[in-house]
């Protein structure tokens, strides 16, 4: 029988390569991924989960990196980031429950930012309650990974100022 760590490093070579037969062997039947929108169970239902996931990794210029990985008895945890041509994963967290060499239990969260496209230099965005500004300076370029966000009220009682500044020289 597969250790847990030996099951979740198959499951992510699997990922890697985009293998959705071996990311789903690695699933016992009834598993349940819980996700941001909602668990879903089993092989039938997790599968288009992945089959979406290895289009938008198997683009070109597609980064991934592992920040931690851990596995302590039946359990095990991965931080990672990432960014694709569409998206940017600041970062995603996998917890995984792994019992008779398969994955029980999962759950998955991220914090992405769809379709984002930034500027070789300084982007800033900025809102005011529900209007929108952004300000760039620079050639078009995919988004780096430092985002400073800051938020705070610009008056007493009234509209709630929010800006993000995204540094994309190298």
């Amino acid at each position: 029988m597969a250790s847990t760590k030996g099951v979740v490093d198959h499951h992510l070579k699997c990922f890697g390569e985009r293998d959705l037969k071996g990311i789903l062997f690695d699933y016992a039947p009834g598993a349940v991924l819980f996700t941001p929108d909602g668990p879903l169970r089993g092989a039938d239902a997790i599968r288009p989960l992945f089959q979406a996931l290895s289009a938008q990794f198997g683009k070109p210029g597609t980064t991934f990196r592992m920040k931690q990985q851990f596995a302590e008895g039946d359990c095990a945890y991965i931080l990672w980031t990432a960014e694709t041509a569409d998206n940017l994963c600041e970062v995603g967290t996998d917890t995984f429950v792994v019992r008779d060499g398969k994955i029980v239990t999962q759950s998955f969260t991220g914090k992405i930012i769809s379709g984002i496209r930034a500027v070789s230099g300084i982007f800033i965005e900025y809102g005011l309650s529900n209007r929108r500004w952004a300000i760039c300076l620079g050639k078009t370029s995919r988004l780096q990974q430092k985002t400073l966000t800051h938020s705070y009220h610009a008056w007493p009682g009234r509209s709630r100022l929010q800006y993000s500044y995204y540094d994309t020289r190298r």
